[in-house]
């Protein structure tokens, strides 16, 4: 989780987006915990246990620059995230 602060340091100094791949989700927890702590708002976790319209809603955030991060577990994902919403992409 460190090199993550780190690397979530380096974004927001430089006013990006980011959007994080992640295969569990106990993990996708963490990371959004360590993104709250950087960023404060706009930081969401799209999982496979969401409502569709609420996962729609947060991909749509992401490209309209509302959300700073948002974290995807791979059985969340196919809800269209362009992975250009996100300045930077981490797997």
């Amino acid at each position: 989780m460190d090199k993550l602060a780190e690397v979530l340091k380096g974004i927001e100094e430089e006013g990006e987006r980011c959007v994080i791949f992640r295969e569990y989700i106990e993990m996708g927890k963490m990371m959004k915990e360590v993104g709250e702590k950087m960023f404060g708002e706009g930081v969401e976790f799209l999982n496979g246990r969401l409502w569709k319209h609420d996962g729609e809603k947060m991909v749509e955030g992401l490209e309209k620059k509302e959300l700073k991060m948002l974290i995807v577990c791979l059985k969340g994902g196919g809800r269209g995230v362009k992975l250009s919403a996100g300045n930077d992409v981490i797997d």
